[in-house]
């Protein structure tokens, strides 16, 4: 589900069915469910049988998707769980079917209902685009991810349902905010400037990426927010951003971003490109290192109606073989 382009606030599923009844997203009557576990120190296992290896320990209150169900040789009924791609089990009498607790938002004319457990989104009314459509972004901006797991006691830390930089805060309308930027732009792969603008502009972005988690080392093909000085760059926040999210800064935001990777630095500049070509403007990119100066990073600069951005894109290391400072 880790994709390029799609995997902002941790691992997104992007549902591509449009739902026509309300909620948006239900999973009575579909493939998945999800299912609360009832008791503390929940196993779940192997096989459906307590002969099955305990992989897992889950906490009372976790959140698991159900794949399934099924009834063994004894006939107990276990459920199915999918973990890191591995059909897992758990038995039936430590969980009971999730009840939505939905918290009510409003955003730009849109009213919601949002489970701030399981990201379950609810769309009640639509002031400012058609209902249907509103129903769609919805349903793409649903979260679902991996288990996450404690690393001091070996239990799933949140389920199948959790982020992996933790559970998102669904009652934040920042958090909100994004996960519908983000499904503008699957939905109808770029919105109208105006529309984007309006949602930036509205949400705190800085507020939500310090909800992330930090690292002090990004996977290659992320990004961290960066600042220039004379003679080399340096690290402003310990955050690792993906592809989405450093679009934002830079589109938006006008923040400088670094990545390791120049092939993921060429990717957001050409996503950047293709975004404003779709809004009807005139635009490239072109990588470029200032002067000779062996201690400055390539960078990959924008331009719209030929009018060069003052945000960069930079990437790699310079020629001392250095990355940004806190990198």
């Amino acid at each position: 589900m880790k994709t390029t382009l799609t995997r902002a606030l941790a691992i997104i599923l992007i549902v591509s069915a449009i739902m026509s009844s309300f909620p948006v997203f239900a999973f009575a009557g579909s493939s998945s469910s999800i299912i609360e576990v009832k008791v503390e120190n929940a196993p779940i296992r192997s096989k459906p049988s307590e002969k099955g290896k305990i992989v897992l320990r889950c906490h009372k209150g976790e959140l698991l998707k159900c794949t399934g169900s099924l009834k063994n040789d004894v006939g107990n009924q276990w459920f199915k769980i999918t973990i890191e791609n591995k059909t897992l089990y758990i038995f039936s009498g430590n969980v009971k079917k999730h009840s939505h607790k939905y918290k009510v938002e409003v955003y730009l004319g849109v009213k919601y209902k949002i489970c701030e457990a399981c990201g379950n989104i609810v769309v009640e009314q639509s002031k400012t685009i058609k209902t249907s459509e509103a129903k769609r972004m919805a349903g793409s901006a649903i979260l679902l991810g991996p288990a996450s797991y404690s690393s001091n006691y070996g239990i799933a830390s949140a389920g199948a349902i959790a982020a992996s930089d933790g559970p998102l805060p669904f009652g934040d309308a920042v958090a909100i905010g994004f996960v519908i930027l983000l499904a503008y732009y699957t939905i109808v792969k770029a919105p109208s400037d105006s529309v984007a603008k309006t949602i930036v502009t509205t949400l705190d972005l800085d507020k939500f990426i310090e909800k992330k988690e930090d690292k002090n080392v990004c996977n290659y093909d992320e990004f961290r927010l960066v600042s220039r000085d004379s003679a080399t760059l340096t690290c402003t926040s310990k955050k690792c951003l993906d592809q989405f999210e450093a679009y934002i800064y830079v589109r938006y935001k006008g923040r400088d971003v670094w990545s390791r990777s120049g092939q993921a630095a060429y990717d957001l500049a050409n996503f950047y490109v293709s975004n404003v070509i779709v809004e009807g403007k005139k635009a490239s990119c072109y990588p470029e290192r200032d002067g000779k100066n062996p201690s400055h990073f390539y960078h990959y600069h924008i331009k719209i109606n030929d009018k060069k951005q003052a945000v960069h894109i930079f990437f790699g290391a310079n020629s001392y073989g250095q990355i940004p400072k806190g990198a």
